[in-house]
């Protein structure tokens, strides 16, 4: 047998190469050159790989250049605003995060954000009662108007969510996105 390169079959257009030489076709050279430039994007992009951490994909240099050394995390929201409050609870040994955020002039303003790591609690768990309350302390300190949840892992902490704001006599809406 003739030797080749490696390719996966995708049924796409393109192979995705797994190994490019770095001295092979132009193609190859190209890839390789790609690869070590940026290997995380290069995984992501043309491995199929998940990169193990969401800082790793974003060049830093670029998200601090979006903001304004003046913005600072709010501790509570402005009545002029609608705040918006979107959660992403998870398995109990992975992150749940969570992150409101208003619309000012038809850009999007993040007031608050945090996220829930296992290896804060003891026996590495997220404390979900914890997160609860944390939560519906948000909800009144912000006057949040919709609270979404992903679809996943979420139906116990909506359905304690909606009896809080109707209890609490709050407008908020508790929806799973």
């Amino acid at each position: 047998l003739e030797e080749t390169p490696v390719y996966h079959s995708t049924g796409l257009e393109y192979a995705i190469q797994v190994a490019p030489d770095p001295h092979g076709t132009v193609e190859q050279v190209m890839m390789s050159r790609e690869e070590s430039q940026d290997p995380v994007t290069f995984k992501v992009e043309n491995r199929s790989q998940f990169v193990t951490s969401a800082y790793g994909y974003f060049n830093e240099n670029l998200i601090h250049s979006m903001f304004h050394s003046e913005l600072k995390e709010q501790s509570r929201g402005n009545p002029q605003y609608t705040y918006f409050m979107h959660c992403d609870p998870a398995k109990v040994n992975d992150m749940f995060s969570l992150m409101i955020a208003h619309d000012e002039n038809n850009i999007l303003t993040v007031d608050y954000m945090h996220v829930y790591r296992p290896e804060d609690y003891e026996n590495h768990t997220i404390n979900y009662e914890m997160v609860e309350e944390d939560i519906k302390l948000l909800l009144r300190k912000y006057n949040v108007y919709r609270c979404s949840f992903d679809q996943f892992n979420s139906t116990y902490l909506i359905q304690r969510l909606r009896d809080y704001v109707r209890f609490r006599n709050l407008d908020t809406i508790i929806v799973e996105d």
